[in-house]
């Protein structure tokens, strides 16, 4: 009889260590890029930018333990496609994005957009009239295939921000970038860049491995929407205008 308690009082224990390891949150990797003013490298490691600020309030009140890391845009995006648990930001929602993730958002809009530079010819008015010039972007970009799938003549640079040099310097007669991203990439490196005009408008999500647990990605838009009516993340937002 005592042996048979004893062996209930096991049995149950491990039933529940079962339980609580099942309803525990893995720990999510959420990793990005140096994409101003979205995901920007701040000193000592850390990253700060609109995008972070707004996971970072998510995941806190999803009660979801994370960490973050910048890393190079294509090594992250192929972790976050390869790596269960794992989720890349900020990542446009494109067509031929759809099925590889499963998607937290839309955190914020962005607008590709089109610059120039000192070198760059006249009477470009609308994207059209850049057939036949070259166009920096890089690699990897949803904005870049969007471009590639239209037929436009690229050249691809492994950072954003290489393809603003490039325009300075007349390697490239164009810069397809983000409305923001470009202009504070200008700014910061006090580059004569002027922003022609915008082409399409994006959303841009967290984007997680297909194989994460729909729960969770559940649990986060539903977090996500619940900031966005309480006014949250529009508070954010006016730190970055």
């Amino acid at each position: 009889m005592k042996f048979a308690f004893v062996y209930l009082a096991l049995l149950l224990g491990a039933l529940s260590a079962s339980v609580l390891a099942e309803s525990a949150s893995p720990r999510l990797r959420l990793l990005t890029e140096d994409y101003p003013p979205f995901n920007i490298a701040l000193e000592e490691g850390k990253i700060g930018g609109l995008s972070t600020d707004i996971l970072r309030e998510l995941f806190q009140r999803a009660g979801i333990p994370y960490s973050m890391e910048l890393l190079p845009w294509l090594r992250a995006y192929a972790i976050a496609q390869q790596e269960d648990n794992s989720c890349v930001y900020s990542t446009s929602r494109t067509p031929s994005r759809e099925s590889q993730f499963k998607w937290v958002g839309p955190l914020v809009s962005n607008s590709w957009s089109l610059f120039a530079g000192p070198h760059s010819p006249a009477g470009v008015a609308a994207l059209d009239d850049a057939r036949g010039y070259t166009i920096g972007s890089y690699k990897g970009s949803g904005m870049s295939q969007y471009l590639a799938d239209l037929g436009f003549k690229l050249e691809l640079a492994r950072a954003d921000d290489l393809n603003a040099r490039k325009l300075v310097a007349g390697h490239i007669d164009f810069w397809a970038s983000g409305e923001f991203s470009g202009a504070y990439i200008a700014s910061a490196n006090r580059l004569p860049i002027r922003l022609l005009f915008s082409f399409n408008t994006v959303q841009m999500y967290l984007a997680c491995n297909p194989g994460m647990d729909e729960r969770i990605v559940l649990k986060l838009n539903k977090t996500l929407l619940n900031m966005q009516r309480d006014g949250v993340v529009d508070a954010l937002r006016k730190h970055y205008r």
